[in-house]
């Protein structure tokens, strides 16, 4: 095979064709022969054998290839390659990719064995009636050069991939399970070519015939298998909706329609709650954007008429019309996506034990199966070469190879669904190891956001509250915004009113007169310039971690506004849980020791392992002292201590940071995910070791059985897949715990966002005062 034989891959117009719209250079292959975990190793390290690729990704669950070159580098040296490792690659036009990358993959080997399925029910059909007696009639010699026809198809076509398989094994020098049934099915041909011309002996074509059938068979189940399991789409599927309202710009109706549909310039429909599937331009009015996924930010934003709004972020206002500037793979979250999803089911160590076990395996049984033969060959060469035979094809590593992804890739899937999104399937492995858990406080064990907590000793009457809104409304310090939020968000609001001599004092406050009274509203360092006057708002403990605004009228005390970061109620539950399954619990924090303190005794973590005042670097000095240790913290504040840790966690922010620093990220608020999470990791690793000791057992005693003659290569074939089945049954089974996870999921699927709630919209953002 020449680089001539794919020239036409570096022809302009064909890249055109075929190519990304956006960029010609990109290209997609369906890929032949991608079997485990190591083909996708072995197919993306032909990357490092070429200069200008700039990436070349394996999907496959799809046995779908994207390839990513230079300006002017050529692609044929690449597909030669492939197809030399076992690989052949189809170019696929992107426009039909969704289409036809599903349906191509299964075609070739679903039409082989349609052939294979329709000839061996004829010869079979021959066969029975020389096993009824026309063998000794005058159609016998008939009959059984039919059923040699009958099979050359089968010969000649539908058998061609244990060839091809065995020919790229050992050019490659690796062991194949193909080797040995390519060999019988040749030999198996050839004796019983010879009885046939020779007129005695078993000509073996029936039996041959109903082998490849049931062999091709199992690999069409196994293909289907990698199909819907092990797509590495568990992300794309919580942020993207594979269908979207197109407007019909002569009707203006809204039509449901494919995303894969979508064209630039295109207007789409988004209803509220929903998440908004492209990125471009609003069309049309105003709407309230919750864009926490991707900027962090807690609050919805308002975008105006023609402003960007981004993929994957959610309507929370009423349904908006957007114009498409991107789609799919192209949009912001969609890179993210792409860049996440990569070798997210790569040579993790569980893995790379199991692919490094099926080969053994199967080199093994092969060597086994070859020394028995040799060995009983001079007692029964028939008997010999069908026990053999019948211990290879039985044997198969399939399941072997398949059980750690799988089972990986559906935990991946019920983790995203639950909140908790991925980055590496070893994090499942790194989960279990962790001894040692380090929080962050602000937005981790804390809502991250200045809030009021309370008015002491009562909450202002209406006049009060129309003063206080006047005196902050000049006023952009973050006090200043919660507490005119806070009075124009009560039952009744505020009347405006006009201030005189209204102004804000750097450092201290704001101050203004309305009528005979001068008011003043100072933010307080802290209470004891209230204490003289005998005004103490709460227990001492309680003073950690709050600010404080005190109103005065002509200079006398009024009221007190109590604000703070305030505590997830969900955080305390979930350190006692991470107390219960043995992990040592402390809290790491920038903020002072006071603050620290009184946070940590909220939640339950002991005063001995409270860290306070720590910068960056000596957060990351502290985390790098527990070899084992799981750091939760902010994407962006705490990226050096995450990137030190043996497992990191992000909470709920920034995306495009948090998945850059962090190996989990957390799509909801609060660490109620990571706790059940630590289970999901126990229970995934459980079925894991479980049906890999099931595969092995299934195998050894099949190969037992084989050798001693109880199986014949027939039932072999036909028992070949029930390994794999059961695997895939005993992972989609689980445990107990693993359906009850799902159940709990019910409510959390990505098709189905719940509508936010009213009260996480500011009051600014639902039409207020403020």
């Amino acid at each position: 095979m020449n680089a001539d034989a794919y020239s036409y891959l570096d022809e302009p117009g064909f890249r055109r064709r075929y190519g990304h719209p956006d960029n010609p250079d990109r290209m997609f292959f369906f890929v032949e022969g991608v079997h485990c975990t190591a083909c996708l190793w072995r197919v993306e390290n032909i990357r490092h054998e070429f200069d200008g690729i700039t990436g070349m990704r394996l999907d496959m669950g799809r046995h779908l290839v994207e390839i990513e070159v230079e300006p002017g580098v050529s692609l044929a040296p690449v597909a030669v390659r492939l197809e030399k490792g076992g690989y052949k690659p189809h170019p696929i036009p992107y426009e039909t990719l969704d289409k036809q990358s599903g349906a191509s993959g299964h075609k070739s080997l679903l039409i082989k064995m349609g052939v294979a399925g329709a000839m061996a029910g004829n010869i079979m059909l021959l066969s029975t009636s020389l096993y009824s007696g026309a063998a000794q009639s005058e159609y016998g010699g008939i009959f059984e050069w039919l059923t040699f026809v009958l099979f050359l198809p089968i010969l000649l076509y539908s058998a061609t991939p244990f060839y091809k398989n065995s020919r790229v094994a050992l050019r490659n020098r690796h062991s194949s399970i193909d080797i040995p049934i390519a060999g019988a099915v040749l030999i198996g041909t050839g004796v019983g070519l010879y009885h046939l011309i020779a007129g005695r002996g078993d000509i073996y074509f029936d039996s041959l015939a109903v082998l490849v059938f049931l062999l091709l068979a199992s690999r069409y189940f196994l293909f289907r298998l990698q199909n819907k399991y092990l797509a590495p789409n568990r992300l794309r599927s919580f942020f993207e909706s594979d269908k979207v309202r197109i407007v019909d710009p002569a009707t203006g109706q809204a039509s449901m329609c494919h995303v894969r549909s979508v064209r630039k310039g295109d207007r789409v429909l988004v209803y509220h709650g929903e998440r908004i599937p492209v990125d471009g331009l609003l069309a049309g009015g105003d709407a309230w954007v919750n864009a926490a996924v991707l900027t962090g930010e807690p609050y919805p934003r308002h975008i105006l008429d023609g402003q960007e709004v981004f993929a994957g972020t959610q309507l929370t206002s009423a349904e908006a019309v957007i114009t498409v500037e991107k789609f799919g793979d192209e949009t912001r979250v969609g890179q993210l996506l792409q860049e996440t999803e990569r070798g997210v089911l790569g040579r993790t160590p569980l893995i790379s034990f199991a692919d490094r076990a099926a080969q053994w395996f199967s080199a093994s049984v092969l060597v086994i199966g070859l020394v028995f033969a040799a060995l009983y060959a001079t007692t029964d060469a028939e008997v010999a070469v069908n026990r053999a035979l019948a211990l290879v094809i039985l044997a198969c590593p399939c399941a072997l190879a398949l059980a750690t992804p799988l089972t990986q890739s559906l935990a991946l899937r019920k983790a995203a669904r639950r909140g908790c999104l991925i980055k590496k399937a070893e994090a499942f492995e790194k989960l279990v190891q962790v001894e040692s858990v380090f929080l962050d406080k602000t937005g981790t064990l804390t809502e991250g956001e200045l809030d009021l907590v309370r008015w002491w000793p009562e909450p202002p009457g209406e006049k009060e509250r129309s003063i206080i809104y006047a005196l902050e409304s000049i006023s952009r310090h973050p006090i200043a915004r919660v507490l005119a939020a806070d009075v124009s968000s009560a039952p009744h609001g505020h009347v405006s009113l006009d201030l005189e001599g209204h102004r804000e004092v750097p450092g201290t406050g704001v101050e203004g007169r309305h009528g005979a009274d001068h008011f003043q509203l100072r933010s307080l360092a802290d209470l004891s310039v209230l204490e003289p006057a005998g005004i103490r708002p709460g227990p001492g403990d309680e003073r950690g971690g709050y600010s404080f605004a005190a109103l005065y009228r002509n200079g006398e005390f009024v009221r007190l506004a109590v604000l703070g970061d305030r505590v997830r109620e969900s955080s305390a539950d979930a350190v006692a849980e991470f107390g219960k399954r043995g992990k040592d619990v402390y809290l790491l924090t920038g903020d002072g020791e006071d603050t620290a303190r009184a946070v940590a005794k909220r939640v339950g973590i002991a005063p001995d392992r409270v860290l306070a005042s720590q910068a960056p670097e000596q957060k990351k000095e502290v985390v790098k002292a527990h070899p084992r240790s799981l750091m939760v913290g902010d994407g962006v504040n705490d990226s050096v201590a995450l990137a030190s840790a043996h497992v990191s966690v992000a909470v709920h922010g920034s995306m495009e940071v948090s998945f850059r620093a962090a190996d989990i990220y957390l799509t909801q608020p609060g660490l109620d995910p990571l706790a059940r999470l630590f289970e999901l990791s126990h229970t995934t690793i459980y079925i894991i070791k479980r049906n890999l000791i099931i595969s092995l057992l299934y195998n050894a005693v099949g190969a037992t059985l084989a050798l001693m003659g109880y199986i014949s290569p027939l039932v072999a074939a036909v028992l070949m897949p029930v390994s794999s089945a059961t695997v895939v049954s005993l992972s989609i089974i689980g445990t107990r715990f693993w359906r009850r996870y799902d159940r709990s999921n019910a409510a959390l699927a990505p098709d189905t966002p719940p509508p936010p709630a009213e009260g996480a919209v500011p009051a600014a953002a639902r039409g207020g005062n403020a």
